[in-house]
């Protein structure tokens, strides 16, 4: 199996933990396609280093038409094409997906089923990453229940940098706004994950206010016939 993922730019603060969770899964092969250097890859993360222009012109090769591709985030556009586009980099592998960096990894094999991805209900859910295992952490009647999953998706949240000693841990937790060592797993910090630090008060009712508006625009929208989301 092998993943691609092309990405140009400034990489997320949490890169480094991104890179330890690949390399957990020996098993399954990334190509990342970039313009900056990864120093000590591991094994099984192959570095093909290249310009967004270059890259965009190899895209261009497979279609008789010209396609819009001006700025990185347009080669999402592109993924279905992916298995065309670098047949030659994916020769040899049974199976071939795209992947990104704000992805931090669990055990991919283990979590192909559907079943896997079934939501866990409404009530408070805390994330973690355990010695190679993503993982959620919820309660059912007051009992604390832990499953695992493929991956958690960090999409678009601006997250601090880890610290040496979460970069250091066996196991951290992700939360909303950064990571955080995990010393403990009790029903009480699982609750905790729906109370607010101080310094993110601020964040957590802006996060609110934004959804609130985009809900009412929708159901506006939707009201006057312009759209057929349902919200």
């Amino acid at each position: 199996m092998r993943l691609v993922v092309p990405y140009f730019g400034d990489r997320p603060a949490y890169f480094p933990l991104v890179v330890r969770s690949m390399s957990e899964n020996p098993d399954v092969s990334w190509l990342l396609l970039t313009d900056q250097p990864l120093p000590d890859a591991p094994p099984n993360v192959a570095v093909q280093l290249c310009s967004f222009d270059d890259l965009a012109k190899r895209i261009q090769g497979f279609f008789g038409f010209e396609i819009s591709l001006e700025r990185p985030y347009k080669l999402c556009d592109f993924r279905p094409a992916f298995g065309e586009i670098f047949a030659e980099e994916l020769a040899g592998f049974d199976f071939w997906g795209h992947s990104d960096l704000d992805l931090i990894f669990g055990q991919i094999r283990e979590h192909l089923p559907a079943d896997a991805f079934e939501t866990g209900g409404h009530g408070p859910h805390r994330y973690a990453w355990e010695n190679g295992d993503v993982c959620e952490y919820r309660l059912e009647q007051g009992r604390l229940v832990r499953r695992t999953a493929l991956l958690i998706h960090l999409q678009k949240r601006e997250l601090r940098a880890p610290t040496i000693d979460v970069l250091a841990a066996e196991r951290y937790w992700i939360l909303p706004n950064g990571f955080g060592v995990q010393k403990r797993v009790t029903p009480w910090s699982v609750r905790a994950a729906w109370i607010p630090r101080g310094h993110e008060l601020l964040p957590f009712h802006l996060r609110r206010a934004q959804r609130w508006h985009r809900r009412r625009a929708t159901r506006r929208a939707a009201a006057a016939g312009l759209t057929t989301v349902q919200v």
